[in-house]
């Protein structure tokens, strides 16, 4: 038995993936944060805690040696 789709049945699925579309948009602002937060955390290890450790250690230990040590770990 053949049954007919109305318009409306049709239409339903452009109207779900129109939904998909908004709910994915928050995600961005959040990824770009994530990121941004990331890259900060990425060079003050990389650069910052050796100077910091220089700066604060009187045995002054060698910078290029603890920015070497960090990017290793």
């Amino acid at each position: 038995m053949v049954t007919n789709r109305s318009d409306s049945e049709i239409s339903a699925p452009a109207k779900k993936s129109a939904k998909a579309a908004k709910l994915k948009k928050p995600i961005t602002p959040i990824r770009q944060r994530l990121m941004v937060t990331w890259l900060i955390w990425l060079v003050y290890r990389l650069l910052g805690l050796p100077i910091f450790i220089n700066v604060f250690n009187p045995s002054s230990p060698d910078i290029i040696g603890g920015i070497a040590w960090q990017a290793l770990c």
